[in-house]
């Protein structure tokens, strides 16, 4: 039996012979005015289709063909398949070809790329003439797919998948889907069009014009045009009066929604509709112009995993706009939900807590890194954005000065103030410049820069004598001063290093989208930002959290946490878990995942850890009255840190309870004076209702 190249072999051989008692022989003989077998056409005719040199193809068609279709029609056609089809390349392989006369037949396979049901193949019939000594391609829409009639068009039918919810600990839906219904108007069926106005205009609370102008340019008068969205609550309110308006429907939809509003706004994230950007970039995928895509929160982080993937069908459409035949399809991709870390009864105590003034709080658990609580004020509606915002209010939320979009806990960068102490602490200790006993004498002023560069104690009247440890609970400035100095004396380069291995200056790699770094300053980063080198000033003002510093309180939660565990830096995380959907898939758990280990010993850990625990407990600590009969022992520290307004940034961070970690709590107040008076108090109310929670919850609840 032959194989197939044999039979293919044979098969030109009957081209060439055919051609040769014709008149006819192949490119390169001596017969006059024939230029090209008709295997060499056919060959050419269908590499020109790959490369879509369809002008080519044309010059290659039969007179008649020619004279029923201009070439610009012709190539418009090639385009218009390409461009329905989605496809990004065709590959072509002549199979047989036999002449006969003046007439030659063949097969050939075309395989088709396409980016919304991915490659699929076909064989087709070629057919040839030959006029006037040249063979000419007998063209016909099934030469470009075999099931393509003339009149007949392509179109990419889509099956979409329902979006995944998004669901707290306890299976409460932090984003889902309800039923929204659509009041609209049918031109044709309008019989008293000033009643109807003024109706419409009263239940929905639009102007008259404003109804009308929805409507009046409607392409068929036979045609719903939306008028607006109404909840089902009040499409039942006011049902009646809607269907005794001649020309009025109403049609229900699914709509995102969700229920806590701006609760979870920063962490939920919202939807918008696809960009042009996004849309070369998940075109593959189904997506389409005017859909609509997670934009910001775990709507964009989770996007792959809430939308699934739309199922496509490639369709040959006839003439009436029946489906005549499906060519290739690709299933959907059943969408997932999300399970997230957060404690809504948590958020909600947080959310109180900060109450209308600017800033964040995070909470997280320093085992294993999940955020129980992230709350960022001033807040939106997501709701807003479910049916597409209106221009008013994104120009509303886009034009506040407070920037409402912006995610505080993870997005905003501040001065870190004292509450970054611990890192220059650890530095001091490590590179054995210092032991935890080792004392100091606070006057209130320092001069270890000279009398030049006097600074001030934030006690003016000075702490007096004091070890380490103690300098840390009573947030002496001299002794930061004084460890600043010294380590800049013996290594530049030791308190930078120190602050990004407690994981500043760096993304912590958390599963939201446009997480800030912030900015550890050092001599390299200042010579190219400013062309200055790094002085012992700037490690001084670097020892108090001060200077060119930028954290972020997720940063900050996430440094507190590995003081509080014992030193593992863990990667924060807002989800926990994204159940299959089916058998054949797998639970994807997020497991604790750590980024780095505090490079501190032990023993200098525990001096930390002491001094930290001292600052809620008299006579010595800052916050030890902010703090007084909470149940739980509490360890942390305030932070008031200077910049460029008036009033500086009020911090509070610290872990409880303090002998044995499970919670850790930052907050920042913007621009509102000393971190224990603010932002003290706001932690306090979160660990004490936190605990209480959890006494009211029972054990592992």
């Amino acid at each position: 039996m032959l194989g197939s190249r044999a039979i293919f072999s044979v098969l030109l051989v009957l081209v060439l012979v055919a051609g040769c008692s014709n008149g006819t022989a192949p490119s390169g003989t001596a017969t006059p005015g024939v230029a090209d077998s008709p295997a060499d056409v056919a060959s050419a005719f269908l590499e020109n289709w790959e490369r879509a040199q369809y002008g080519q193809m044309y010059l290659q068609l039969t007179p008649a063909t020619q004279a029923a279709m201009s070439q610009e029609d012709f190539v418009q056609f090639y385009r218009d398949i390409a461009a329905s089809a989605k496809l990004t390349s065709v590959q072509t392989q002549l199979v047989s070809l036999l002449a006969e006369g003046d007439q030659a037949h063949g097969r050939f396979r075309v395989s088709y790329n396409s980016q919304a049901v991915g490659e699929f193949e076909r064989e087709g019939q070629i057919a040839l003439s030959l006029e006037n000594h040249q063979w000419r391609v007998q063209w016909s829409p099934a030469l470009v797919i075999p099931e393509l009639h003339e009149g007949d068009t392509l179109q990419i039918l889509y099956q979409p998948s329902v979006r995944g919810n998004i669901y707290d600990q306890v299976e409460h839906a932090l984003a889902a889907h309800d039923t929204q219904v659509t009041v609209g108007v049918v031109p044709a069926l309008i019989e008293d069009e000033r009643t109807m106005l003024a109706s419409l205009s009263r239940l929905l609370g639009m102007a008259p014009e404003e109804i009308q102008e929805k409507y009046e340019n409607a392409a068929s008068l036979d045609w719903f045009m939306p008028i607006a969205d109404i909840t089902p609550e009040q499409n039942q309110l006011h049902y009646d009066e809607l269907t005794g308006l001649l020309g009025v429907q109403m049609r229900e939809k699914l709509r995102r929604a969700y229920p806590d509003s701006a609760l979870f706004a920063h962490v939920v994230g919202y939807l918008g509709e696809i960009s042009e950007e996004e849309l070369k970039t998940w075109h593959s995928r189904g997506y389409q112009s005017g859909d609509l895509v997670g934009k910001s929160g775990l709507e964009a982080w989770a996007e792959p995993y809430l939308a699934g993937q739309k199922g496509t069908q490639l369709a040959i459409i006839s003439a009436p706009g029946q489906v005549r035949t499906i060519l290739a399809q690709r299933p959907a991709v059943h969408s997932r939900n999300v399970v997230v870390t957060l404690d809504s009864d948590l958020q909600k105590v947080a959310t109180e807590a900060l109450g209308e003034r600017l800033g964040a709080i995070v909470a997280l658990d320093p085992r294993d890194g999940s955020v129980l609580a992230m709350v960022s004020y001033p807040s939106f509606d997501p709701n807003d954005f479910a049916a597409g915002i209106s221009a008013e209010t994104w120009n509303q939320l886009t034009s506040d000065p407070r920037n409402p979009l912006l995610n505080r806990a993870i997005q905003a960068v501040y001065p870190a103030g004292s509450i970054f102490k611990p890192a220059t602490m650890a530095a001091a200790l490590e590179e054995g410049l210092y032991t935890p006993d080792s004392t100091f004498t606070c006057t209130g002023v320092w001069t270890g820069l000279g009398e030049d560069w006097i600074k001030f104690c934030y006690n003016r009247a000075g702490h007096g004598t004091l070890d380490l440890v103690r300098g840390l609970t009573e947030s002496c400035d001299v002794v930061f001063y004084t460890l600043g100095k010294a380590l800049y004396d013996a290594n530049p380069q030791a308190l930078p290093d120190m602050a990004k291995a407690f994981g500043l200056g760096a993304p912590t790699g958390i599963d939201l989208p446009g997480e800030s770094a912030g900015l550890v300053p050092d001599e390299a980063w200042k010579t190219e930002a400013k062309g200055e080198g790094w002085y012992p000033g700037d490690n001084v003002n670097l020892a108090i959290g001060q200077g060119d510093l930028l954290v972020t309180p997720l940063q900050m939660a996430v440094l507190y946490g590995a003081i509080a565990n014992g030193g593992t830096l863990y990667r924060p995380h807002v989800v926990a878990e994204i159940p299959a959907w089916t058998d054949d898939e797998d639970d994807i758990v997020m497991e604790p995942e750590a980024i780095g280990h505090l490079p501190v010993s032990a023993a200098n850990l525990a001096a930390i850890r002491e001094g930290l625990e001292g600052v809620t407990q008299p006579p010595y600590g800052t916050s030890w009255r902010i703090f007084e009969g909470m149940p739980i022992p509490v360890a942390g520290k305030s932070g008031t840190a200077e910049n460029n307004l008036e009033l500086p940034h009020s911090w509070w961070v610290g872990y409880a309870p303090a002998d044995d970690p499970q919670i850790v709590v930052v907050a920042v107040v913007e621009n509102v004076g000393e971190g224990s008076k603010f932002a003290g108090p706001i932690v306090r109310q979160v660990i004490e209702d936190w605990y209480q929670m959890g006494l009211e919850r029972g054990p592992g609840q």
